[in-house]
């Protein structure tokens, strides 16, 4: 029976290592979209960051950036009358 529940916790382990590396991709993406600075740019704060690393999307989350990212993608299209 441990055996069990030990095989089911590292499955949920691993179910959510992948939902946080696609979560963090998600952020990547809208925050260099969203012209985000790289970590790599202030080394004065991120001593040692490439830009492996990617960008900083600061205290936001997926919501929150991907509102951001849907705000400024409705306001382009309005100032161009698409």
């Amino acid at each position: 029976m441990a055996g069990l529940i030990l095989d089911e916790i590292e499955e949920l382990q691993s179910l959510i290592a992948g939902y946080q590396h696609h979560l963090r991709e998600c952020e990547q993406i809208a925050g260099r979209a969203l012209e985000y600075p790289w970590f790599a740019d202030d080394q004065n704060n991120f001593p040692g960051s490439t830009y492996d690393d990617g960008v900083c999307i600061g205290d936001h989350i997926g919501d929150s950036i991907v509102q951001e990212l849907a705000d400024a993608y409705t306001k382009l299209k309005k100032e161009t009358n698409r």
